[in-house]
């Protein structure tokens, strides 16, 4: 009987315990939350040409837990979005957002990128300025294949102040020869190609092995086509020379040229000769492949009076004839100035360059102007034999916007010139 109430008692117990566990509500758990990172909060793109674009990089992350997603706008202003906008990412996870500034119109230019879920704003600032030269070369491209001996015509397309421009081959990396040493930068050039010319690599012409590059003559910025195709039906070697004149001031002794193989895959054998007593040449012979041999033309002007003398090189080879450069030395005196360019940039206020006679003897008489009224001279004219005339140039900024400024001294003799010396001036924002 003691024992049915003990086991009574427990049921009673345990029937308790159930029922308080029961009525006992489980306690609410919060769902985590994303937080939104963003480093750095601000880009400044600086000092960028209209028309081009810089690219800068800022981090978006997931720094709580849960995923943070979102989609990000297209641009902001003339800073563009690169790439794909939408992000999802869970705690610890990033996405590197690459933006473009590219400018269409001169002047500071700022946008704020106001984000979601959480995230702080991202603020862009950059200015457009005045775009310098640029060539970007539209034709040949990588599927192009031209035939040796016809005519066909190489694009560009211009961008900025950009004058005349230097036209190349180049075959494997390797230049070949000037297209054009110096043409109008008209955005297209007609050029026939030389008959027997080959790569002298892969001479089936199966693997386009050769580009072009084109340069602005003043800025030196320049731009490759693709790598493209020449077909080549003979195979021979093919004589070819550069440059085709050589100019020797009274202040040059010697000058060079090449020769090389613009033809096919066997050995061209050359020989060089003079027809005046006042030129020599070494070497004078050799043969080459593909490498460009580069012959020195010296002059002796022992004995002879002031003028001007003419002459030639022939230049013979085994095969496809002979080729000529003419060779030109002037005798006496001879006007040279010490710098082409003065670059004031934004401080300096006085620069200098000097007058010399650089030729052979006599006396130079020289006069010098300025293009600009912010320029001047510090003296105009004079006299030299063998001594140096300093040139002191100074610019003047009172008055003048921010911005680029450029001129020029022009200085004339009675032997040689006119030489022009550029002048370049920047004017700091206020």
């Amino acid at each position: 009987m003691r024992t049915a109430k003990v086991f009574t008692i427990i049921i009673a117990v345990l029937l308790l315990a159930i029922a308080i566990g029961c009525n006992n509500k489980p306690t609410d758990i919060p769902d985590p939350e994303p937080i939104c990172s963003i480093t750095p909060t601000t880009l400044d793109f600086s000092d960028v040409e209209v028309g081009s674009y810089k690219g800068y990089i800022f981090r978006l992350r997931n720094v709580g837990e849960g995923t943070l997603e979102g989609l990000l706008p297209d641009s902001c202003g003339p800073f563009s979005i690169r790439g794909n906008k939408a992000y999802k990412l869970t705690q610890g996870m990033e996405k590197l957002v690459t933006v473009n500034f590219t400018p269409t119109s001169l002047g500071e230019h700022t946008c704020e990128l106001n984000m979601v879920n959480g995230c702080s704003m991202v603020t862009f600032t950059g200015e457009g300025v005045e775009p310098y030269c640029h060539l970007e070369v539209a034709s040949p491209t990588s599927d192009t294949v031209w035939t040796e001996n016809e005519s066909r015509t190489i694009t560009w397309t211009k961008f900025g102040d950009c004058g005349d421009v230097l036209i190349e081959l180049f075959n494997q990396n390797v230049k070949q020869y000037d297209i054009a040493a110096s043409t109008p930068n008209t955005g297209s050039y007609t050029w026939l190609i030389p008959f027997a010319i080959a790569d002298t690599v892969d001479y089936t012409g199966t693997s386009p092995k050769y580009h072009i590059k084109i340069t602005d003559i003043a800025s030196g910025n320049n731009d490759h086509s693709e790598f493209f195709r020449i077909n080549c039906p003979s195979q021979y070697p093919a004589l070819c020379v550069s440059p085709d004149s050589l100019d020797h001031t009274p202040n040059v002794i010697r000058k060079k040229f090449g020769i090389f193989n613009c033809g096919g895959v066997e050995p061209l054998l050359w020989e060089v000769s003079g027809n005046q007593d006042w030129m020599s040449l070494s070497p004078s012979s050799g043969s080459t492949y593909t490498e460009t041999d580069s012959v020195t033309v010296t002059v002796d002007r022992t004995g002879l009076g002031d003028g001007t003398y003419n002459g030639e090189v022939i230049v013979t080879s085994n095969y496809d004839g002979l080729d000529t450069i003419a060779v030109s030395m002037v005798v006496g005196p001879y006007l040279c100035v010490s710098s082409s360019i003065l670059n004031f940039q934004t401080f300096f206020i006085n620069r200098s360059f000097s007058i010399t006679n650089c030729g052979n003897g006599g006396t130079i008489t020289w006069s010098a102007s300025v293009t600009q009224p912010w320029m001047s001279i510090d003296s105009t004219s004079g006299e030299t034999t063998t001594e140096s005339d300093p040139i002191s140039v100074t610019v003047d900024r009172t008055g003048l916007a921010s911005g680029t400024y450029n001129g020029e001294v022009i200085v004339t003799s009675n032997y040689g010139g006119p030489d022009t010396v550029s002048v370049i001036m920047q004017v700091a924002k206020k």
